[in-house]
């Protein structure tokens, strides 16, 4: 008949048996950060990180210096030529200009655009907003010459081109190559090999547990 184990050595079994468990179960490698040298900033990540790492950037200081040197050679010359400039009526001209872009052609544009991209599939939406905004500038360029604005009878020399043809055949032209654009897309997105799924994290199976 077996005797009854003490209450030390039956922890002292007990303790043996948790450990030889424990090391059965195989241990998880650590993850670790990549290591930097040193003296080296990790590299920022998230909006304000792709905001630098933008080629785009780089060039917003020189354009902003040309661009006001251009105004300022532009404004320099009306005034130094104002009998023929017409400061004034230039200034009205300038600002009428502005606000017409900024409250009525802007927020068009934007309008249109958020349009086509709700109903245009993502293949196509690309083409078709570059198409939709050439045609735009294209028709408001050649209006006054599609109305005739200025034309002399008692001169054949003023417009004497058929301008509403020509912007029919432009616009064909623009629309023609955004539908090429797009049948191109169609056709490699059909033809790539398809790319096999990733699985989430959520669904890889939990560690058990030593029981």
């Amino acid at each position: 008949m077996n005797e009854p184990l003490n209450p030390d050595a039956e922890a002292d079994v007990r303790g043996e048996a948790a450990t030889e468990a424990a090391a059965a179960v195989p241990a998880r490698p650590a993850v670790t950060a990549p290591a930097h040298p040193a003296g080296t900033a990790t590299a920022a990540t998230g909006p304000a990180a792709a905001h630098d790492a933008s080629p785009r950037s780089r060039w917003f200081i020189p354009a902003f210096i040309v661009g006001w040197l251009v105004i300022w050679y532009g404004a320099t010359r009306a005034l130094g030529n104002a009998r023929d400039s017409h400061p004034f009526a230039l200034v009205v001209h300038v600002v009428t200009f502005d606000l017409v872009h900024d409250l009525v052609l802007a927020p068009v544009v934007l309008l249109v655009g958020w349009a086509l991209g709700r109903m245009v599939p993502p293949i196509a939406r690309g083409p078709v907003r570059a198409a939709a905004a050439i045609s735009a500038i294209v028709v408001v360029f050649a209006y006054p010459l599609w109305r005739r604005w200025g034309h002399r009878p008692t001169n054949s020399s003023t417009l004497p081109l058929p301008y509403a043809r020509n912007i029919v055949l432009v616009l064909a032209l623009v629309w023609l190559a955004a539908a090429a654009v797009v049948v191109t897309r169609a056709r490699h997105h059909r033809n790539a090999p398809p790319q096999p799924a990733e699985p989430s994290p959520s669904s890889s199976p939990a560690p058990s547990s030593p029981a």
